[in-house]
């Protein structure tokens, strides 16, 4: 099964707009980010699913109206990795989500 993501936007972060971009307080850290629209609607996302990589380029196709892109898992993962490494995402095993914790 694949690793899924998650992020817990609504519960634990304040955003405000800031121009084109998203500022984004994380209470568990303390600490506030800056982030382009891409990583913030990633948050929203995953905030209200727990997706795998694969999964993403058509979740966010479908709640833009758009068409999935093709071949992007790559950058993806690269900014799930980013996000997970200052704590606005995590990993959701397998294990977890089957006992109804995720």
């Amino acid at each position: 099964m694949p690793l899924k993501f998650r992020s817990a936007l609504r519960r634990d972060c304040i955003v405000r707009p800031v121009d084109s971009l998203f500022l984004v307080f994380f209470r568990p850290s303390g600490q506030t980010h800056l982030l382009p629209v891409s990583s913030y609607a990633l948050l929203e996302l995953l905030d209200e699913n727990s997706l795998s990589v694969a999964e993403i380029p058509e979740a966010l196709a479908a709640r833009y109206g758009t068409e999935p892109e093709t071949g992007v898992e790559a950058a993806v993962e690269r900014q799930l990795r980013e996000l997970e490494a200052v704590g606005l995402v995590e990993a959701v095993d397998a294990v977890r989500r089957a006992g109804g914790a995720a």
